[in-house]
């Protein structure tokens, strides 16, 4: 399995029928409620967030301040994080990671956003994300008043999907 998978309902079996009633609700699941279930996550599989990141540039270094991802994050599964130049950063996902259940994943990320919590109301600011390949993306830091690319000292969140 790729991480995002872009799975749909056929992915997780299709409609399942069973004629037989659940004999214990409390570890059982019947078709209805597995079908509907399966559905939702097939649906949300295409639309949600895979991770988020707040990161925030100190200097010459890009520091990740946290991050959240529905795979496993840990070291080993912790993206890097550079400064091309002022205002540009790149961020490189592992191509493998562990998810929830302690399975490999292949990561196939396919876009992301990211806005500046910026507190300075003198100078608008605002990001742009371009994704390089399924785990690399270009993160750019513009401000509004000029149309130059700089690094601000708040917190820049990310999120890729």
């Amino acid at each position: 399995m790729t991480l995002p998978s872009s799975d749909n309902y056929l992915t997780y079996g299709g409609e399942l029928v069973d004629y037989s009633a659940v004999e214990n609700p409390q570890t059982d699941l019947s078709a209805e409620a597995s079908n509907s279930m399966r559905a939702s996550v097939a649906g949300m599989s295409a639309t949600c967030f895979r991770a988020i990141i707040n990161f925030h540039v100190d200097v010459s270094d890009v520091i990740i301040d946290n991050m959240y991802a529905v795979w496993d994050v840990d070291t080993s599964d912790a993206p890097t994080m550079s400064k091309v130049e002022p205002g540009w950063y790149q961020i490189v996902f592992p191509t493998e990671v562990y998810d929830l259940r302690a399975q490999t994943q292949n990561l196939n990320l396919l876009g992301g956003i990211a806005n500046p919590n910026v507190s300075n109301t003198d100078k608008g600011y605002y990001c742009t994300v371009n994704k390089i390949d399924n785990v690399t993306f270009d993160i750019f830091m513009w401000n509004v008043a000029d149309t130059t690319r700089e690094d601000i000292a708040e917190t820049i969140t990310l999120c890729v999907r």
